[in-house]
């Protein structure tokens, strides 16, 4: 099984993961970080790197899902990736993806893997709701 850290602004992780409980049940192995006003990139690569270390000593690797690409979550969690053994990370994740996530890293033993498998997942996820377009009927009279 994969660990899984889900990181972003303000405390969009703790809302990510508090939904995700709330539909799927508590699950083992995944954790919240958030990046509040408060917080340096020092402070959030230190929670990052503790928890990235003590999931590597117990599962196959670790997924850090982060809120937007390039953000300072992401920048912490790429930096730390590079550092440790067995992580990955991804950016632009939503509710929908960490739940697909929950279900797919019960099965697999490779971070990276996961990652891919995630992305592919999520590719078709964004929708746009329009409703038809009524078809306006138009009378005609014969001649000009």
């Amino acid at each position: 099984m994969i660990g899984v850290i889900l990181s972003g602004h303000g405390r969009f992780a703790e809302g990510m993961l508090s939904s995700l409980e709330m539909i799927a049940g508590k699950s083992e192995a995944v954790e919240a970080i958030n990046f509040l006003e408060s917080d340096s990139t020092e402070d959030l690569e230190a929670k990052m790197r503790k928890i990235i270390q003590d999931y590597n000593a117990k599962y196959d690797g670790v997924l850090v899902c982060c809120d937007l690409l390039g953000g300072s979550p992401f920048k912490s969690a790429a930096t730390v990736s590079v550092q440790e053994a067995n992580v990955s990370v991804v950016a632009g994740i939503n509710l929908a993806s960490c739940l697909e996530l929950l279900f797919m890293r019960m099965s697999s033993t490779d971070a990276n893997e996961l990652a891919d498998a995630l992305i592919n997942a999520d590719a078709n996820r964004l929708l746009k709701f329009s409703l038809p377009a009524k078809k306006v009927e138009i009378e005609s009279e014969e001649g000009i």
